[in-house]
């Protein structure tokens, strides 16, 4: 994905969960790996 010239484009990375599935402490470590392995290697940094 990295290298993909489409991602040059994107501003915004969108996440979403379905409420109690999996229970919120399971969410909220997708969301931390998500920040934290995911966008850097796409490139992201924070603002």
């Amino acid at each position: 994905m990295e290298d993909d010239p489409a991602l040059e484009k994107i501003t915004d990375l969108l996440v979403s969960f379905v409420p109690g599935v999996p229970e919120l402490g399971e969410h909220l470590r997708l969301l931390t790996t998500t920040a934290r392995d995911l966008a850097p290697r796409l490139g992201w940094r924070p603002a």
